[in-house]
């Protein structure tokens, strides 16, 4: 922190605060420019960029449809429903953050979008925009199919706001965004979906927003071009701009997102930081999922099946065969399942699923069927164990959870289903901590010419 003392003591409360990056990198443009740093502090910590208050939205869904005029003058009493596609959502995005929704189909994320957009009017409830709006909802908006590409993007950009001349000094780094070539100069009504995203997404971040809205349209783009938007995403959040993202990506949402808005039916059901919120999510899905597979309401256990094996625990081994509460990356792991059967069970799969403790993701699933040397057991009625050996684990340093499973080998039948319920830590063995999950062994030289 280096300038007048002024400057110096803000821009301190600022980093003491545990503001975010952006705005302190905003605070910092501020002082460029000449501002004072207390004005900056005052400014950066007081504006949100979004304000949702208790916004009510719904919609008229018909039951019959009159086909002619008669039927409709006739028609005495309401034939529809109201569905509330809102109910009373009150949140804010500070300036410079990313906020992403998640939920299921039908939540009322599309619809959120569209009152923060304007394109929507709630019935009730305010929604307050600081800044300039861009928004990419859905895929070519204000473009017209019979247009060429460079046509429409003086359509759309004149829609934003923009003037020609400004389109003018702006074009070549559209056109260079959306890799379309000479593709600009054909009717957009012959472009593919990936295509159309491209030029939209492209335009919608020319006019440099303060505010963007992105929804779910990046899914259609190749890989490289959603990488493309999602770096281009990552400069706007670093630049000090604020992002609102639905997506039903949890991982991009997860990385992205500084705060995630979790709806359900119209209301929010959580609100706060990324990894909790997706956490919490995930355990929700898996427990519908659960609950639709045993076709019975869960007891708020993740367990399940017939029962007639039980998996009644899992252990931890060391490459010594003692019990450990610590892996170690590289080195053997031994996991020991025990078992008691009521039953004489003949072609028997056991699973065994790695998950991330943070956020519950998956890194690997383990069956006795699907290995290389794929084993069908036989289990007596009675107890006993099962092992399944790792020479070497092949997890950085983590906390990870594991799910255990016993079923026959065509999945017609779940013995026993313990999900997520055992955990264990991964630490580093005699070489430097990695990056990332996955320990990839190999060795290392170099080959002067």
């Amino acid at each position: 922190l280096v300038g007048n003392r002024g400057i110096d003591f803000a821009g301190a409360a600022l980093l003491v605060s545990g503001v975010s990056a952006m705005l302190l990198a905003q605070y910092y443009q501020f002082v460029r420019l000449g501002r004072s740093g207390y004005e900056a502090v005052i400014k950066l910590m007081a504006e949100n960029a979004i304000e949702v208050r208790e916004v009510w939205k719904s919609f008229r869904i018909y039951h019959q449809r009159s086909h002619t005029l008669k039927e409709t003058l006739l028609a005495r009493r309401s034939k529809y429903d109201e569905f509330w596609a809102l109910k009373g959502v009150s949140f804010e995005v500070p300036a410079g953050e990313m906020l992403g929704i998640i939920g299921p189909n039908g939540s009322g994320k599309s619809t959120m979008l569209k009152c923060l957009a304007r394109i929507l009017s709630p019935d009730s409830g305010d929604v307050t925009i600081n800044g300039t709006l861009s928004s990419l909802l859905e895929l070519g908006t204000g473009f017209h199919p019979e247009l060429s590409g460079r046509e429409n993007v003086y359509l759309a950009g004149s829609i934003l706001g923009l003037k020609r001349d400004e389109i003018d000094e702006k074009f070549d780094s559209i056109l260079d965004f959306a890799g379309l070539g000479d593709f600009i100069d054909t009717p957009i009504k012959n472009y593919s979906s990936g295509m159309t995203a491209r030029l939209a997404f492209s335009v919608a971040i020319s006019i440099d927003p303060e505010v963007l809205l992105v929804d779910e349209v990046l899914a259609v783009g190749d890989e490289a071009f959603q990488l493309k938007c999602y770096e281009r995403i990552w400069d706007l959040r670093r630049a000090g701009k604020t992002v609102v993202f639905v997506s039903h990506s949890l991982d991009a949402v997860r990385r992205l997102c500084s705060q995630v808005l979790w709806l359900e039916k119209g209301r929010i059901r959580e609100l706060g930081t990324a990894s909790d919120v997706v956490g919490k999510y995930l355990d929700h899905v898996r427990q519908a999922e659960m609950e639709a597979r045993t076709g019975a309401r869960s007891d708020g256990s993740t367990r399940w099946g017939s029962h007639e094996m039980r998996l009644t625990d899992l252990e931890i081994l060391d490459g010594d065969g003692k019990p450990a509460g610590l892996a170690r990356t590289g080195e053997a792991i031994t996991f020991r399942i025990y078992y008691e059967s009521t039953i004489d069970a003949q072609d028997v799969v056991i699973t065994i699923k790695i998950h991330r403790s943070d956020d519950g993701e998956c890194v690997t699933g383990l069956s006795s069927k699907t290995n290389p040397h794929p084993e069908l057991m036989t289990i007596k009625k009675g107890s006993g164990h099962i092992d399944f050996t790792v020479e070497e684990l092949p997890l950085w340093q983590g906390s990870f959870r594991v799910t255990i499973g016993a079923g026959d080998e065509v999945g017609t039948i779940t013995y026993d289903w313990r999900g997520q319920e055992f955990g264990f830590v991964v630490v580093p063995a005699n070489f430097t901590q990695g990056d990332g999950v996955v320990f990839v062994p190999g060795s290392w030289s170099i080959h002067p010419d």
